[in-house]
């Protein structure tokens, strides 16, 4: 499998033992959607009124139906992704807007 990594745009072969795994395009779809911008995926700027949770901009733009919890203490977002099949929770950075439009702390 190392050949793979000598075709355009080939990063890495996800492999389960010695297979290599699937990744539905729907999968593949959200991952593009939040690195859209480069390799590393920016902060998102969130407004929550009332327990629900307003994406302003950023990679979570239209997403925000996969965010499960917002710690505005850390500024992160826990999002859950199917990805190979499984769920899978990751964290991404986010600034919370008050009503002003001013960053809370």
């Amino acid at each position: 499998h190392k050949d793979f990594n000598k075709i355009p745009g080939v990063i890495r072969l996800l492999c389960d033992g010695y297979q290599p795994m699937i990744i539905h395009r729907d999968e593949i779809s959200v991952v593009n959607h939040l690195i859209k911008n480069g390799d590393v995926i920016g902060a998102s700027n969130l407004f929550i009124n009332n327990g629900e949770v307003e994406v302003i901009d950023g990679p979570l733009t239209g997403l925000a139906g996969i965010i499960t919890k917002v710690n505005k203490r850390k500024g992160r977002a826990r999002v859950q992704l199917k990805l190979m099949g499984e769920p899978r929770v990751i964290d991404l950075p986010v600034s919370i807007l008050t009503a002003k439009g001013h960053v809370s702390c």
